[in-house]
């Protein structure tokens, strides 16, 4: 979903048009950024037997997410919700008992991730 939004977000940066979401924003997920993900395949490889879930343990409704990103690109007043289209399954997260008793710890907040995401794109996109 992050990936999605970031494109949407600077293609409405590029033409000046709206970032159309689709849902209310009511949806929850649990989102991990990829330097933490990295981070806890390492340690599931070399500590940990068995199915792993993996997550940051903080569960975020998608409004949250959106908003964000629209702070970070500076189009809060751009945002657009679509309640004609659906939220998706309202609530999703998982038992990270394994990762937590390893001591797992996110090293990176919601935000930091979204920060670098944001400015990856924005250098690397053609």
């Amino acid at each position: 979903m992050v990936p999605s939004l970031i494109k949407k977000f600077h293609q409405a940066k590029v033409t000046g048009g709206p970032v159309v979401v689709w849902g209310d924003g009511s949806a929850q997920r649990d989102f991990m950024y990829v330097k933490d993900t990295a981070r806890v395949a390492s340690l599931i490889m070399n500590d940990i037997e068995g199915p792993t879930n993996i997550g940051s343990g903080r569960v975020f409704a998608i409004r949250e997410i959106v908003e964000a990103i629209g702070e970070i690109t500076g189009l809060s007043d751009r945002i657009q919700w679509d309640a004609s289209k659906p939220n998706g399954q309202d609530y999703r997260a998982y038992d990270l008992t394994k990762i937590t008793s390893a001591g797992f710890n996110c090293q990176y907040t919601i935000e930091q991730g979204l920060k670098e995401t944001w400015e990856w794109y924005c250098e690397n996109h053609d």
